[in-house]
């Protein structure tokens, strides 16, 4: 089984660091880079500052691309699609040792798993910033293939979803034409690529 670990180069030298920790928050705090702290230090509702995680912070874009590629998320302690290899099971006890997140999900595919390990840390009542801990699968794609292959998939989602409203059109004209038929002229369309787990965890 492939595994690929999101950690930062620059960061991971704090990891199991005391002192470099303490001096990587000294210096952010003396130089007032409040940006720095609220990205990788965000307090969380009735804590302390947890310790800066090392793994690589999740932007828009790479949540668009793995939230259609791994619609389900579930906290990684219910995970049962497939095993979880143990260098990534490693990353997660550190995470869980170094208190660097609120909670940690698996997305993934119930069809086909190729699981992503995220953490999340709360930044607000509704906000959360995610890092990128660990993938894993049969393969591990770059993630030009992965966006390719999420274009594709929301190009297809979107076509049967025109379909179908296409196909709802035509019925409801014969309906609205058609007296001895239930008259219905509302057509609704929803799609939401990024649901509120991927937002926020479960």
């Amino acid at each position: 089984m492939a595994v690929e670990i999101y950690l930062e180069p620059e960061l991971s030298e704090m990891v199991g660091s005391e002192e470099v920790t303490a001096e990587w928050k000294q210096h952010d705090e003396e130089l007032g880079m409040e940006g720095q702290l609220k990205l990788i230090t965000p307090k969380s509702s009735g804590e302390n500052d947890k310790n800066p995680s090392p793994y690589i912070h999740m932007n828009k874009k790479a949540e668009n691309v793995f939230a259609i590629l791994c619609p389900e998320v579930v906290n990684y302690k219910k995970y049962d699609k497939s095993t979880i290899p143990r260098e990534v099971l490693r990353e997660i006890a550190l995470a869980e040792k170094e208190k660097f997140f609120d909670q940690i999900c698996i997305w993934y595919d119930d069809a086909s798993p190729d699981p992503l390990v995220v953490g999340y840390i709360k930044v607000g009542n509704y906000e959360h910033v995610k890092h990128m801990i660990a993938r894993f699968g049969d393969e591990v794609l770059p993630f030009e293939v992965l966006e390719e292959k999420a274009i594709l998939r929301l190009k297809k989602r979107l076509s049967d979803k025109l379909t179908a409203a296409l196909t709802g059109i035509n019925v409801k004209v014969d309906n609205f034409f058609n007296p001895t038929r239930y008259n219905d002229d509302n057509l609704n369309i929803e799609f939401t690529t990024v649901t509120y787990s991927h937002r926020s965890g479960v």
